[in-house]
């Protein structure tokens, strides 16, 4: 007779490479590029780091990745910032916004911090100016220079947004941009 056990093996959780690849870009969402570690993955996962070893040579490859889709979100946002149907301060400074307070730690990567793959014209939508000429009969020079304020402005909410200074509030940020856009234009 066997003995009780002798055919069982403890249940184990099969880890697979997109889950490991999915909280990888989870985790650097929510804590930042420095905080992917295999120690740290696997304890978001929850698991030991053989499965990451298993599946990947080494984090490199999980950095790599977790790059990739990072500029992946960051262009859908910039994109969609830089579309001429998006050129009124309301709608793409919602949207910059939007995107400081939904991912924070992606903001700051690419808008804040100091790092190689920083985009100076995050802000730039050259349909803004045209949109000022049109609306407001301005020069171009005027225009430039409004449009360069707007934008100081749309950062600096999005700035305080994204640390938690200024609740996200879409209705009243629509309000404090065209109520600012008025002002300076007046």
């Amino acid at each position: 007779m066997k003995e009780m056990g002798e055919n069982f093996m403890a249940a184990t959780k099969k880890i697979s490479k997109e889950g490991i690849l999915e909280a990888a870009f989870n985790l650097v969402r929510q804590e930042g590029i420095d905080s992917l570690s295999a120690r740290r993955l696997a304890k978001a996962i929850p698991c030991s780091t053989q499965p990451i070893y298993e599946n990947f040579k080494d984090m490199g490859v999980i950095r790599d990745y977790t790059l990739d889709r990072m500029e992946s979100v960051y262009k859908e946002v910039t994109d969609k910032i830089q579309d001429k149907d998006n050129a009124e301060y309301s709608r793409f400074g919602l949207d910059v916004i939007e995107f400081a307070d939904r991912d924070r730690k992606l903001f700051r990567y690419f808008v804040v911090e100091d790092t190689a793959v920083r985009d100076e014209k995050f802000l730039e939508n050259t349909h803004s100016v045209d949109w000022l000429i049109d609306q407001y009969g301005m020069t171009v020079d005027a225009a430039e220079a409004v449009d360069r304020e707007m934008k100081y402005y749309i950062m600096g909410m999005a700035l305080l947004v994204n640390t938690g200074k200024m609740p996200f509030d879409r209705t009243e940020i629509v309000k404090k941009i065209d109520d600012y856009l008025k002002y300076i234009t007046a």
